[in-house]
């Protein structure tokens, strides 16, 4: 038997046959505008993913035009973006199709501008039961019968534009009103679309029947669904598996089973705290009382839980979403035996959901692909017009992308790592250290497999770079990405024997007492407490902010946070620590003094630039660059993406 033979045997939703079972679900990429126009950032985007062998691309989420009180503007017929005479359109589709995939359209019938308002919630902060369920109840409740009957008709009038332009199916989002609907803990209507579960599942039901009928029988129209939404009264999997039956009367031809809610989307966005293909029983339960198709959900870009999946019957398809933005061609590479070639998503969701959540309006971005965003401009690497002889310093992230690069350019390019590995010191090595974090080593595994197939690099390891050292080997162009190391702050108390930094406790290069203090409650704060309760540790943590770890993206933060509350983690927010006395961590919370104490403490306030390399050499080689965090302490995914670009642009 051929492996992996079912995930690539053709697969068929109504009409459609599908290549293979691979599925790309709606992303939020910012590339197109909310109100639907098409860029040629986000054509190319989609064309490479066709190209790199996708069986079919779901669209980001589209939103029906129309507001209670835009009535009577809907009813004109070129009035939304998805109409027929929208160009852009046919050029995505067309863009997608000639490369032998199937493209869909992912719909949500929740009023266009009602939308632009949640976004401005803040959605990284959504603690409170959903703002109050995304502080659109008042208007979901208080929709009238025949507001609610035209946004039906009119979702049904755009899907059939949606078909005229050549799409190959439609995805009917559950999310939001759906949600509103068929919830009861939030239905209060008291017309035809409230009450009992029928009345609440009507509005389900007249969407996906006028859908059908503008349509017709032989179009595809799927439906994704959170089978389980993880929380107390919302939807559970014994409720979806009764809707389902009725999706399938209804007209429904698929079923994507997704987890959670934006409340807990680690269930949706699975991170690194949990295992591969979590929720992918959801499939398997609602498969077992459909006879259309389902597709299996969650950290599924390992090719052999994908085909364990489909072997077992568990799901008739396999949606990728985060693996197929760490690698375009992941399909093509599995399919033709190069599946240890895939430069594998490590479920950070820092570039995708965080920028999503935290800054919206920032494009879609990958911390392991460089180029995610950016297809249109970097459809190919090709040679360098000039070749050249360059030497890197530091085989972290920022290094070994930049190496990378500037070899697949074609120059000549030796990297110098001190330690005996590549990323084997600074702070990626200690990002892998924590429980959860070992899928960062995935970046590790990928560079060191490409340098493999290229005779211009040389890596030396254990191998600290001096300045003469780098001047002899004559460079037209020296790259420092020499990283960075923990900051030390001024306080009182900081020289005490039993302060240490991050760095230390992760490395284990001091001793940690049973109990201990981490000063500072970012990301790194956080993730240390978890490896030192994994240790068996106590573990307090103090932050100036009123939240831990308040820059992280929602879904992980949700997650980091969970097993701190496991863990015991005392967390103590809003506290300026004034100074360290022995054993004690002195603070200030609400204008009170108070202390905390701890055998250990752990300084954890971010870090400090190390580059005193480019110092010494920046009078003595013209084109000096300096990358990473040797340029400024950020993430990985800032690391590789300047790595890229100072490998391509020598």
């Amino acid at each position: 038997m051929k492996k992996y033979e079912r995930l690539f045997s053709p697969g068929k939703i109504n009409s459609v046959t599908l290549r293979n079972r691979i599925i790309m679900p709606t992303m939020g990429t910012y590339m197109p505008h909310l109100q639907g126009e098409t860029s040629d950032k986000l054509i190319e985007m989609f064309a490479r993913r066709a190209r790199g062998g996708a069986g079919m691309l779901i669209t980001e989420n589209f939103f029906v035009d129309i507001f209670p009180q835009d009535l009577e503007s809907v009813r004109k017929p070129d009035h939304s973006p998805l109409a027929a005479n929208n160009p852009k359109l046919y050029e995505w589709v067309e863009a997608v199709q000639v490369h032998g995939c199937r493209m869909c359209m992912s719909m949500n019938p929740i009023p266009r501008r009602w939308m632009v308002e949640q976004m401005k919630l803040g959605t990284h902060k959504m603690d409170d039961t959903e703002i109050a369920a995304y502080r659109g109840l008042g208007l979901f409740n208080k929709l009238t019968t025949s507001e609610v009957e035209a946004i039906i008709a009119e979702f049904a009038r755009v899907a059939g534009q949606v078909r005229k332009v050549g799409f190959d199916a439609i995805e009917i989002n559950f999310g939001f009103f759906p949600d509103y609907f068929t919830l009861e803990i939030f239905n209060k209507r008291t017309d035809k679309y409230g009450g009992d579960l029928n009345g609440r599942l009507r509005f389900v039901e007249e969407l996906v029947k006028a859908t059908r009928t503008e349509v017709g029988k032989d179009f595809p129209l799927l439906l994704i669904i959170d089978a389980d939404q993880f929380m107390k009264g919302w939807r559970t999997l014994k409720d979806t598996k009764v809707m389902a039956k009725k999706f399938e009367e209804w007209g429904i031809d698929a079923i994507r089973c997704r987890g959670g809610t934006s409340i807990n989307m680690e269930y949706d966005c699975i991170t690194q705290y949990f295992p591969k293909g979590p929720i992918a029983y959801l499939a398997a339960a609602v498969k077992k009382v459909v006879d259309i198709p389902v597709t299996a959900n969650g950290k599924l870009g390992d090719p052999d839980v994908a085909e364990k999946i489909l072997e077992d019957g568990d799901a008739d398809f396999i949606s990728m979403g985060r693996p197929l933005l760490a690698d375009p061609d992941l399909p093509n590479k599995i399919r033709t035996g190069q599946a240890d070639r895939v430069r594998k998503c490590v479920s950070c969701n820092i570039g995708c959901l965080g920028n999503l959540l935290l800054d919206p309006g920032r494009p879609l971005r990958c911390t392991v692909n460089p180029l995610l965003g950016n297809e249109e401009k970097f459809k190919e690497i090709g040679p360098a017009p000039k070749k050249k002889k360059v030497v890197v310093v530091g085989g972290g992230p920022a290094g070994m992308s930049a190496a990378l690069t500037a070899a697949q350019r074609g120059h000549d390019v030796l990297l110098f790592e001190k330690t005996g590995s590549l990323g084997g010191g600074g702070h990626f090595k200690q990002s892998c250290i924590p429980p959860f974090k070992q899928e960062n080593l995935y970046i590790i595994e990928y560079y060191e497999r490409e340098f493999k197939e290229l005779a211009n690099i040389k890596v030396c390891l254990n191998s600290e770079a001096y300045p003469e050292q780098v001047l002899a080997e004559r460079p037209d162009a020296v790259i420092i990405a020499t990283g960075g190391s923990a900051l030390v702050p001024d306080l009182p108390g900081v020289d005490s024997p039993n302060v240490i930094t991050y760095e230390e406790a992760l490395l284990e290069r001091k001793p940690v007492g049973d109990k201990t203090v981490i000063i500072g409650g970012g990301s790194v704060g956080c993730e240390v407490g978890t490896y030192l309760l994994s240790k068996g540790k106590k573990v307090a943590i103090l932050e100036l902010l009123p939240r831990l770890a308040n820059t992280v993206n929602h879904a992980t933060r949700n997650s980091l946070m969970g097993e701190l509350a496991k863990g015991g983690a005392e967390m103590i927010t809003g506290a300026r620590v004034t100074r360290i006395s022995g054993k004690e961590v002195k603070y200030v919370k609400d204008g009170k003094e108070s202390s905390v104490e701890g055998g250990t403490i752990v300084l954890a306030l971010g870090a400090k630039s190390e580059n005193k390399l480019y110092e010494d050499l920046k009078e003595l080689v013209f084109d000096l660059r300096v990358i990473g965090d040797a340029k400024e302490p950020r993430l990985i995914m800032h690391a590789v993406r300047e790595g890229f670009y100072s490998g391509y642009y020598l």
